[in-house]
């Protein structure tokens, strides 16, 4: 398999095919300026692509193309971009530059990239999405081989989930001038917490609570045809590299001790699964036993439900029915209006507040149940 890694990642560089150069006026998570990126490249003997993975509207394009024209371009053996203005210009101004297509926040089917692949004849490698199945995987990479296109995934490293040029946090957050922010995010309708939000110039970014890890699949990567491996993870990769040489699990052991991982979509892609879902009877029917709706719950505090069929008082049994259609059975024990003061029952067209219970979101529908 073929390493792919940044330049801040110090040794693991000598052992890379590609170096990826992330000049911070370029690339949203470069933390080198221009300047201090060139004076690198004679450092490295690998493959050197520079980063351009910034999304723009006019006036960031304009500013980009300013820092384009400090420096010779084709000290770089290939220009990595995402944002397809930013494809199409270097596609017309340096048509002898090799192209590569960060596609992994969109391009979810074969059309879009062979349309790609068609337009472009200096394209030289596609970074697929890690929303992509095996199966599409599989699929995408045996239509598009006519092209002699190169293919990459991130192997391991944060998984990013949204990504936005605007500046969500310094609205409600102090944040110094080129410096990041970082908080942690939970939702307000599901009961995940710690996604880790980031803040710097280039726009809010916000990442899954846990790392992206395709290490133990390297060898189906290879034989769909996937050779080329990004290692992103700071921490990391030095032992992801060690796993990738030796396939010794306890690299792969001590990499999962450290941080939570997930696979992601690689074996199953699931994100049309709430589909079927809200059509179950749940939703679709809530006469029998219904008593209301969860409309906020707030972890170890309470759960707040609009009662809108029946009552519900101290000692009752209810069932509570979440968005996912997990089923929660308890014993009503405590009630209180929005005021804070104790209830024995809640008439209809009410809000109540109730003992707070783990797992239940906003959306969530409660009925009168049996005993537990």
């Amino acid at each position: 398999m073929n390493l792919i890694v940044s330049l801040s990642q110090g040794p693991l560089i000598n052992q890379a095919k590609e170096v990826l150069v992330m000049p911070k006026e370029l690339s949203r998570h470069g933390s080198d300026d221009l300047q201090t990126c060139l004076g690198k490249l004679d450092k490295i003997s690998a493959k050197k692509v520079l980063v351009w993975d910034i999304l723009m509207v006019q006036k960031d394009f304009e500013k980009a193309l300013e820092t384009f024209q400090k420096f010779d371009l084709f000290l770089f053996d290939a220009i990595r971009v995402q944002d397809l203005g930013a494809f199409e210009y270097i596609k017309s101004h340096y048509p002898q530059m090799k192209l590569q297509f960060n596609a992994e926040t969109g391009f979810h089917n074969t059309t879009s990239l062979e349309a790609l692949c068609e337009s472009t004849p200096n394209l030289e490698k596609i970074v697929l999405s890690l929303e992509l199945s095996k199966k599409m995987l599989t699929e995408i990479v045996e239509h598009l081989k006519k092209y002699k296109v190169q293919f990459e995934v991130m192997g391991i490293g944060p998984l990013l989930l949204f990504y936005t040029p605007r500046n969500l946090l310094s609205t409600h957050f102090e944040r110094s001038e080129h410096s990041a922010l970082v908080v942690s995010g939970k939702s307000e309708e599901t009961p995940h917490q710690g996604f880790r939000i980031v803040e710097n110039d280039h726009g809010t970014f916000m990442f899954h609570p846990k790392d992206h890890l395709l290490l133990e699949h390297l060898d189906d990567l290879k034989a769909i045809g996937i050779s080329d491996i990004r290692l992103d993870s700071a921490e990391l990769s030095e032992q992801a590299y060690e796993y990738m040489q030796t396939r010794e699990s306890s690299f792969l052991e001590k990499i999962k001790k450290v941080r939570p991982h997930i696979k992601g979509y690689f074996q199953t892609n699931k994100s049309d699964i709430l589909f079927s879902r809200l059509k179950n009877k749940h939703f679709s029917k809530k006469g029998e036993g219904f008593i209301g709706e969860v409309i906020s719950s707030h972890k170890d505090s309470y759960v707040a439900i609009k009662v809108q069929n029946q009552n519900i008082k101290v000692g009752d049994f209810v069932k509570i029915v979440t968005p996912e259609s997990k089923e929660k059975r308890i014993k009503v024990k405590n009630l209180w209006d929005s005021a804070g003061s104790e209830l024995n029952q809640a008439p209809k067209n009410s809000l109540v507040l109730m003992d707070f219970v783990k797992g239940v979101s906003k959306r969530s529908f409660v009925y009168l149940s049996p005993k537990v």
